[in-house]
């Protein structure tokens, strides 16, 4: 295993937008202008082409498929290079559409503009489109390609002697084309564009990144964006795992499918996910986890399942811990829009599962990279500075007990109960306005649970549950099976979730006992785990995560875990005896 070569640049400049949009501007307005004056001065003492319509047909093929080269590279060069355009690539790119032809932009383009010349019935383009190629051809032997000896060394002269310079290589076109989607490579790089405008993300650690062999990417989830965080600095295809909930939507199993990702049953075992991710390390590829499951909607950190570190330990390729300063505040799970921020990506040497016999020394070496960062000052945002929605975590109030009646404010929150009233900051800290205390949300959110252990929460006074909401609820069997139980009520109660519809024709009773996992999908609904399935809840007019807290209260957890497998043996054992859970008509 190796990692690249050389470290010209590990973040993408500020103003790389503006160079994308200076070079676009040259390649596609004023070069193209230049071209069109003086073809028509050439036009007029050159004879007229022959057979215009085979030359029309002739010029559209050959000017697609030259557009094809040119944005499939540029794209290409953009993913497994980095920090380009705008800066020097930090990798070298000597495979996919790379491996069709050396400098396939400037081979693409040319043959681009011989298409247009051929369409239009122009012996003039034709000509200066020749001319063109010829000096793009001198540049890169002049100028690019003693660059790139100097900055990758026998690599990239291997590169120069295996790949043909101008009669390319067919079969490496179609391999590109099965390796990257275009939708894949595109979404890359529009990600890099928005990260250098509002993010400034930059990566610490790039060293660590292996550009070839069997690896996993393990990276903490405080953000929406932060799979393509990791992407803007990995050169390679990574198969993220993804919960299969979001495979339901076909725009987005689309999307999913062209990055290659891995759809994992979320709410239990999911042996084919576990299946998928051994048969890409042992074909030598990446994939990518996110251990905790579901993002970190209050910018702590959720605690990891035993059952993720013995599938990482059981697939025995390397594990580059990874984690973010930044992320939460940049995009917080619970806005719907993104902030101007600084974002900062670190990197871990790999961790090798061969070294650590015991799943839990295991365990602890990744954790100690992977949140490393906890309890790091918060990052102040610049602009777009909003708290809209930040009652999914500040779902109660920790002066009065009152649950549900904190009200977002233009500055912060109040309690529609006692008065009480927060700031929240531009880092994202609750600010105390009548003590000045400030606290992050992480600890907000702490002390909401405490006081709900120790029985002050008005809704549940010495541990008497007594919740009842509005709701949505449908059962999920998988990504494409999910049936809706329709809208009705739903109410937690210290011995079972029920859920009544309003038309009377379903009921759904789960006992306390038998709840297996909760956690939030990507749409901030509770999902709730029990052996014979899975219940989505779209809680109305309520914080779904309050919902959740008030649930690992009821069964008396103080962290979310899957139940070890003494617990699910004893549990099929009672269920022998009785039926945990009725789907009945009433």
């Amino acid at each position: 295993m190796s990692s690249h070569d050389a470290v010209i640049q590990d973040k993408s400049p500020a103003w790389m937008p503006f160079m994308v949009g200076a070079q676009t501007a040259f390649y596609l307005v004023v070069l193209p202008s230049l071209m069109a004056r003086m073809s028509a001065a050439l036009d007029l003492s050159l004879p007229a082409m022959a057979l215009p319509a085979v030359s029309t047909a002739l010029g559209t093929i050959v000017m697609v498929f030259g557009a094809y080269v040119t944005v499939r590279a540029f794209l290409v060069l953009s993913f497994v290079g980095k920090n380009w355009p705008g800066g020097q690539t930090s990798y070298i790119a000597d495979r996919h559409i790379y491996a069709f032809v050396r400098h396939p932009l400037f081979w693409g383009y040319t043959l681009f503009w011989i298409g247009v010349g051929l369409w239009t019935r122009s012996p003039g383009r034709i000509i200066l489109a020749t001319v063109l190629g010829l000096a793009l051809a001198a540049w890169a032997k002049v100028v690019e390609e003693p660059r790139l000896a100097s900055a990758f060394g026998e690599r990239y002269e291997d590169y120069r002697r295996s790949v043909p310079g101008v009669f390319p290589r067919w079969s490496a076109l179609i391999a590109d084309a099965e390796e990257l989607d275009f939708a894949a490579l595109l979404a890359v790089f529009l990600v890099r564009i928005l990260a250098s405008l509002l993010w400034r993300i930059r990566a610490v650690g790039v060293e660590n990144i292996p550009t070839e062999g069997p690896v996993v990417f393990a990276s903490n989830h405080m953000s929406i964006a932060d799979p393509y965080a990791i992407v803007l600095f990995v050169n390679r295809v990574i198969h993220y795992v993804t919960a299969d909930e979001a495979y339901r939507d076909p725009v987005l199993r689309w999307f999913l499918r062209a990055n290659r990702a891995i759809p994992k049953r979320k709410w239990g075992r999911d042996i084919s996910a576990i299946r998928a991710m051994r048969d890409h390390v042992k074909a030598g590829e990446a994939v990518g986890i996110f251990p905790q499951g579901q993002y970190n909607w209050d910018g702590g950190c959720n605690v990891v399942s035993d059952e993720v570190y013995r599938v990482l330990h059981y697939l025995g390729a390397p594990v580059v811990p990874i984690t973010s300063l930044g992320a939460h505040e940049c995009w917080p799970a619970w806005s719907s829009r993104p902030a101007f921020c600084r974002w900062e990506v670190r990197f871990f040497p790999p961790v090798n599962p061969c070294d650590y016999e015991s799943v839990a020394d295991f365990r602890r070496e990744i954790e100690s990279r992977m949140f490393s960062l906890a309890g790091h000052p918060p990052v102040p945002r610049r602009a777009l500075v909003s708290h809209k929605g930040i009652i999914i975590v500040a779902w109660g109030c920790v002066k009065c007990g009152g649950a549900a009646t904190l009200r977002e404010t233009q500055s912060g929150l109040e309690c529609s109960k006692c008065g009480a009233r927060w700031t929240v900051t531009r880092d994202l800290r609750i600010v105390d306005e009548k003590t000045g205390q400030s606290v992050v949300e992480s600890e907000y959110r702490s002390a909401l649970i405490q006081k709900l252990r120790n029985g002050e929460m008005e809704d549940a006074p010495d541990g008497v549950f007594n919740l009842s909401r509005a709701a949505k609820v449908h059962k999920i069997g998988s990504a494409s099976s999910v049936t809706d139980l329709g809208a009705g009520t739903l109410r937690l109660d210290g011995d079972a979730l029920t859920f009544s519809s309003s038309d009377g024709t379903t009921q759904v009773e789960v006992p306390i006992s038998n709840i297996n996992f909760t956690f939030l999908d990507a749409d901030g609904h509770l999902v709730v785990s029990e052996p014979d399935g899975a219940y989505e809840l779209d809680i109305e007019g309520d914080s779904a995560l309050r919902w959740e807290d008030y649930l690992m209260a009821a069964r008396g957890l103080t962290i979310r875990r899957w139940p070890t497998a003494e617990e699910i043996r004893a549990r099929s054992r009672e269920r022998g005896r009785s039926t945990s859970l009725r789907d009945r008509p009433s």
